[in-house]
């Protein structure tokens, strides 16, 4: 095989994240969540203190413009060579439901100067960010006439079985292939009421459901 090794006579910190944990990998949308960062001085000179790590929501291995920057924490203490920093933060789960890689970069505006600042980012950790609600959607008939609004209600349930009260929902109507959306609210107890309003001319089969906001639900 092939490795590599660093020869130096410069005396700086070199820092590396060594450890990424979470309460879990799974997060539901919009909730709070828990993480431990180690990161570990493997230079020749103590890092100051005041040390910047984000973390990031990416779609790959490397952080870049196209990333979500999801937390941002100081290390208050200074790190000293060989000694390992260990980072307790929480923040929100985005708006985003799917798979993520979650990466953690310590030192990321290289605001001071280590003898590389190419290893400087986490491994990544695969998360699932899941809707943190579940909605239902009915209408009483199942025909209506043209130029009729429609009435649609429904109730919204997390996952703890509890009603998402005052919570977003997306209700969408499908006809020959398009999607539409009516954006509405629930109440105190998890219900909601809307309708939706089929163009002048528009007759068909309509299918209607709704969904957390965002995630393309189509049943």
């Amino acid at each position: 095989g092939i490795g590599w090794v660093l020869v130096t006579d410069i005396n700086k910190p070199d820092l590396q994240v060594s450890n990424v944990s979470l309460t879990s990998n799974t997060l539901p949308a919009l909730a709070s969540y828990s993480y431990q960062v180690s990161v570990v001085n493997t230079g020749f000179a103590t890092a100051s203190s005041g040390l910047l790590v984000r973390g990031y929501l990416s779609q790959n291995s490397i952080v870049d413009a196209s990333d979500v920057i999801v937390s941002e924490d100081f290390i208050l203490t200074s790190v000293p060579i060989g000694q390992t920093a260990v980072l307790n933060g929480s923040t929100t789960a985005p708006n985003l439901p799917g798979q993520h890689r979650l990466l953690f970069q310590v030192n990321p505006l290289v605001s001071i100067t280590e003898l590389l600042h190419t290893n400087n980012t986490s491994l990544p950790t695969i998360v699932d960010i899941v809707p943190d609600y579940t909605a239902t959607a009915q209408v009483v008939d199942a025909h209506y006439p043209k130029n009729t609004p429609i009435p649609i209600t429904g109730t919204a349930t997390r996952s703890s079985s509890l009603p998402a009260a005052n919570e977003p929902v997306e209700v969408y109507v499908i006809t020959g292939g398009l999607r539409r959306e009516v954006q509405t609210t629930t109440d105190d107890n998890g219900n909601y009421a809307t309708s939706f309003v089929p163009l002048a001319a528009e007759a068909g089969h309509y299918i209607v459901g709704a969904s957390f906001p965002g995630i393309e639900a189509i049943a």
